[in-house]
């Protein structure tokens, strides 16, 4: 949604405005995937609906599309910052591990299968191109067990809390 805004001010210094917004689509059609559960087994074909759709949510056909995999791999590191608490800093670099191409039938739908060799994180990126050469694209997680490899994840600094006293001190019992 793009907002348009404009304020005006006339010769006495009295200013009056407006604003107004306006969709704007990235292409003539939306990507719908969706996994067919969010978890897998290394080794094992893994499932993905795809559903192409107009902005009226009709069925777009005969679209292709290009399913790519991509492993999520997490790099963590704590530092310690000013306030002498330890906290987490981490990227997450994206390998794409493997491609395919599906053309969605007249209904607009199709299915992608991608089997992941290696337990972790995955994300599935599907892109496809309208008639003026558009790049719209989507995405969907999910996860990969199995195996007996580390699988790095996700680190966050949520495992502290801060305690605030109403009062100096506390009695027994309070």
């Amino acid at each position: 949604v793009f907002t348009i805004e404009a304020s005006v001010t006339d010769i006495n210094g009295q200013q009056v405005s407006n604003r107004t917004g306006a969709i704007v689509h990235k292409g003539e059609f939306y990507i719908g995937v969706a996994p067919r559960g969010y978890l897998a087994e290394a080794g094992e074909q893994k499932q993905f609906d795809l559903l192409t759709v107009d902005r009226g949510s009709e069925p777009v056909g005969d679209v292709d599309l290009t399913v790519t995999l991509l492993q999520r791999r997490w790099y963590s590191v704590r530092r310690q910052a000013e306030d002498g608490q330890f906290y987490w800093d981490w990227t997450v670099e994206e390998v794409p591990v493997m491609t395919t191409t599906v053309t969605t039938g007249s209904d607009g739908k199709a299915v992608a299968a991608l089997a992941p060799r290696k337990a972790g994180g995955y994300k599935v990126r599907v892109i496809g191109r309208d008639a003026q050469k558009n790049e719209i694209r989507t995405a969907t997680y999910f996860w990969v067990w199995g195996g007996d490899e580390f699988i790095s994840w996700q680190q966050d600094s949520n495992n502290r809390i801060s305690l605030i006293a109403d009062k100096k001190e506390y009695e027994v019992g309070d």
